[in-house]
């Protein structure tokens, strides 16, 4: 992100924050969660961003859309399927919980 910062490169903070909604998609499939949950989640965020200063005047270009969000969750869980059923992957374990 220093890197990305440094060269003002706006492509770049977007990809590593979609990379963090990746990495928080897997964790909340692990734990049984809906990983669409972080899209809600980056809304609400962005929402607040937006209404509270001095956070108010962050410029919207440099974080994903909703929209792009949830496409790229979409995406990366619809890779993930499908190499699953390629018998590619291992699944992901259950969570402790859910395990008879």
């Amino acid at each position: 992100m220093r890197r990305a910062d440094a060269e003002n490169d706006n492509r770049q903070r977007r990809l590593i924050e979609i990379k963090c909604d990746l990495t928080a998609v897997i964790a909340l499939r692990l734990l049984g969660d809906d990983p669409l949950a972080v899209v809600a989640a980056s809304e609400k965020f962005a929402l607040w961003y937006r209404r509270n200063p001095p956070a108010a005047s962050l410029e919207p270009e440099k974080s994903p859309s909703g929209e792009s969000r949830k496409r790229a969750i979409k995406l990366f869980l619809a890779e993930y399927n499908f190499q699953l059923a390629a018998k590619k992957v291992n699944p992901m374990p259950l969570p402790i919980n859910e395990k008879q």
